[in-house]
């Protein structure tokens, strides 16, 4: 304790070179640890995007492509049967009920094709920016803002959309709707003809019993899926026909799009870890280099060589504390100025961007700090080599 006490005390004989030392610390520990964090947050943030949009898991009919339109449909005792399935299974947040169709929509001025998902809940599936968002049980609707523009639609108030769409049960409908709200998902290709209503107010206009194209499953704990999903085969077995699919498989790019990063992520990371090695090694190489002359000085004055390299070991052992611990709480506070700025990040192919994040976790840090601590450890070696091969004349020297 004696000698960390003496290497601490030693470091703030010359401030200068420490505080360059101690800042280059500080500065490649933020670099990895915010970099891991953007890197997790994209993983993450898709990974919540992909959920929020198509549920933890999905069930559906088996389309083989020879059954009829109407059987394509969960009907009205299959949708209670699921859910009474599931009821008893606490891990299960919510169940919703959408029903796809498309048709023609149109005003006085125009006339587009849209694609339609009607829902239990309205109001959740989308981000209204003008207008109010459509509840449950109202006979309006929201549109993309690619499809109003399409339709010449400049404000929303007052505004009435013919909808013309057809079911195998009763043929071609024909209504009118009040428009509620404009919205947008980022996509401009789904919102050139997004449109977005009531499940039981869809139903009536197509005149079709109750029934769902999918059931969307959303649940508090994502690891929990396979264990639903099971229990949900096993239970429906008897019952053929159903599709149940979890969200991975939904969003087949996700894997593409995750390997892609983790790809840049291996590349980019290594070459940051042996930039930081190498900006590290140098710097308290050529710190401890610079004291050959100190370090003999001390061997003449009765301290042992062990002393000496413990006394290296310690100073390296501060450098790097202080350096990784200054890191961490300015990484957090980066971290923390980012999130309260409302930084964007637009993809390519969208319209609208993300809330930039970066995404710290225990894990990360841990690993990254380690890396930087082992690395200024291993920058005593070769001054450690130099003090044991030389006896106190050459160190005096230095040469």
């Amino acid at each position: 304790m004696f000698l960390f006490k003496i290497g601490w005390d030693n470091l703030w004989y010359n401030k200068k070179r420490t505080l360059l030392i101690i800042l280059l610390v500080i500065v490649t520990t933020m670099a990895m640890i915010l970099y891991n964090g953007y890197i997790q947050y994209t993983k993450e943030g898709m990974a919540l995007g992909f959920i929020e949009s198509s549920g933890n898991f999905q069930i559906s009919k088996a389309f083989l492509g020879i059954t009829e339109p109407e059987g394509a449909l969960i009907n009205e005792d299959e949708i209670e049967e699921i859910k009474k399935i599931l009821s008893s299974i606490n891990t299960v947040k919510s169940v919703e009920c959408v029903l796809e169709f498309s048709g023609i929509i149109g005003n006085e001025y125009t006339s587009e094709i849209f694609w339609g998902e009607a829902v239990d809940n309205p109001e959740k599936k989308s981000k209204v920016i003008e207008g109010m968002p459509v509840f449950n049980g109202e006979n309006k609707i929201v549109i993309g803002n690619l499809l109003a523009e399409k339709l010449n639609i400049d404000e929303v108030d007052e505004q009435y959309l013919n909808i013309l769409s057809s079911s195998a049960e009763n043929g071609i409908s024909l209504a009118s709707f009040e428009l509620a709200g404009i919205t947008t998902t980022g996509i401009p290709q789904n919102d050139k003809g997004l449109l977005i209503a009531s499940r039981d107010v869809i139903i009536d206009f197509l005149g079709i019993e109750n029934s769902a194209s999918v059931i969307k499953f959303f649940l508090t704990d994502d690891s929990e899926k396979v264990s639903v999903m099971d229990i949900l085969k096993n239970k429906l077995q008897d019952s053929d026909g159903f599709s149940i699919k979890d969200w991975m498989e939904l969003n087949p790019n996700y894997a593409q799009i995750n390997t892609m990063n983790e790809t840049q992520y291996l590349i980019i990371s290594g070459i940051l870890s042996v930039l930081v090695f190498i900006a590290l090694m140098q710097a308290l190489i050529s710190a401890f280099n610079e004291r050959l002359r100190e370090f003999g000085t001390m061997e003449a004055i009765g301290f042992k060589k062990k002393d000496v390299i413990v006394l290296m070991l310690s100073e390296a052992f501060w450098l790097a504390l202080i350096g990784i611990i200054i890191g961490v709480v300015c990484s957090y506070g980066f971290a923390l100025i980012v999130r309260s700025s409302h930084i964007e990040i637009i993809p390519p192919g969208y319209s609208e961007g993300y809330k930039l994040i970066f995404y710290l976790t225990v894990k990360d840090i841990v690993k990254n700090s380690f890396f930087i601590f082992i690395t200024c450890i291993c920058a005593t070696v070769y001054p450690i080599i130099s003090v044991m091969k030389k006896d106190v004349t050459r160190l005096l020297k230095n040469d």
